[in-house]
């Protein structure tokens, strides 16, 4: 089941917005849908990096837990953006957990 039902509203997205409608086509085909709960772990540090997350509503939290136990919020990403992609490209553990 494709993504979205006109492939061409990827081009919305920066990653995708210089390609061909083949290639929107193909690539919406293997693409798929996740919808979390608010407040929901997505990505937890140290885990192996096998996805990437594109955003397409809402808003992550990027955090990172120092040793005193403090919580560092290391960024905020919304619709249009990635996250994930550094492990998945580097091919190494997670570097913070995503909310």
């Amino acid at each position: 089941m494709p993504l979205v039902p006109d492939a061409r509203q990827l081009r919305l997205i920066p990653l995708f917005e210089g390609l061909s409608d083949n290639t929107l086509d193909e690539i919406n085909t293997i693409l798929r849908k996740h919808t979390f709960a608010a407040g929901t772990n997505v990505i937890t540090f140290q885990t192996p990096g096998e996805v990437l997350y594109i955003i397409l509503s809402g808003t992550v939290k990027i955090k990172v837990d120092q040793a005193d136990g403090k919580e560092v919020v290391v960024a905020l990403l919304g619709a249009g953006e990635l996250v994930g992609e550094l492990s998945v490209l580097d091919n190494d553990f997670r570097s913070a957990d995503v909310m």
